[in-house]
């Protein structure tokens, strides 16, 4: 018998956890996700193993210790989202807004985790009125267009990566929204270890 080599991440799981709530079926979540559809079986099974999902005729659904997860991730995180930017043109691009309630310093070692990650790159930008590089005075017309996808408020962050799949660039989006936010860590690890 031959063994499978693992076609995903761990953080691939978080992906596919925080994608359920959009009830899509097999097929349709396999294709958003860019992974294959045995892939996303295992993944599957892997969250019903934890408790996190149940099977249903419908589908997959959250078990109740699942969707109370899933409320708390949503707490702190929007679901990642494509987006669009002239930065990194050809490239795949992610964003995740980090609802961040009190200001935070957010150093290039954040963005790091991004890179490690699969991303070619990531921007790391707060809101407080507007968005904004942190400790650069650079201003840019995408940084309007951002604010229009996005529902911000003071203090919130939002992390655009870039990648050649959008896949990678949603992994690495969440690892570093965990990496800025420990309870998101946390709670992030509740699903993938």
């Amino acid at each position: 018998m031959v063994n499978n080599i693992a076609n995903y991440t761990k953080h691939d799981i978080a992906r596919v956890f925080l994608n359920l709530e959009d009830k899509k079926g097999r097929k349709d979540l396999s294709k958003k996700l860019e992974i294959g559809e045995g892939t996303l079986r295992t993944i599957l099974d892997i969250l019903k193993k934890k408790k996190l999902i149940e099977s249903r005729q419908q589908g997959h659904q959250f078990s109740k210790k699942g969707e109370k997860l899933c409320r708390n991730i949503l707490k702190i995180i929007d679901v990642p989202k494509a987006t669009s930017t002239s930065f990194y043109p050809g490239k795949k691009q992610v964003g995740v807004l980090l609802k961040n309630k009190k200001d935070i310093k957010v150093g290039i070692e954040k963005r790091d985790a991004a890179i490690r990650l699969g991303a070619d790159g990531a921007i790391i930008l707060k809101y407080n009125q507007k968005l904004y590089l942190p400790e650069f005075d650079y201003k840019s017309d995408d940084f309007k267009k951002l604010e229009e996808q996005f529902v911000l408020k003071n203090n919130n962050i939002l992390i655009i990566t870039f990648s050649d799949t959008l896949r990678f660039a949603e992994i690495s989006a969440i690892a570093c929204a965990a990496e800025i936010n420990k309870d998101l860590k946390e709670l992030i690890e509740n699903i993938i270890n």
